[in-house]
């Protein structure tokens, strides 16, 4: 089990939302579930949905190239300085 809080929350429910209005076409527009972020409230995690309702999704796709990046050189670290020796 995963527990998550912040910003991402807001993520989470909406895809909730849109799943289940595909499911039973019931909106879940209650303002009390879906409440105003703080201005400043940033995010350090994202929600990709994936699934058979989200064929264009592409999260597959993205898994795929991030466990590729490295070998491609896509990713890289820079390094500021020269490490010192004694």
């Amino acid at each position: 089990m995963v527990r998550v809080t912040g910003p991402v929350v807001l993520e989470l429910q909406t895809v909730f939302a849109a799943d289940w209005f595909m499911e039973t076409d019931q909106v879940l527009g209650a303002s009390a579930l879906f409440p105003q972020r703080a201005p400043g409230d940033g995010a350090v995690a994202q929600v990709l949905a994936s699934g058979p309702d989200y064929p264009e999704a592409g999260v597959g796709l993205l898994v795929t190239a991030l466990i590729h990046a490295p070998a491609n050189g896509w990713l890289s670290q820079h390094r500021t300085s020269s490490p010192t020796r004694p």
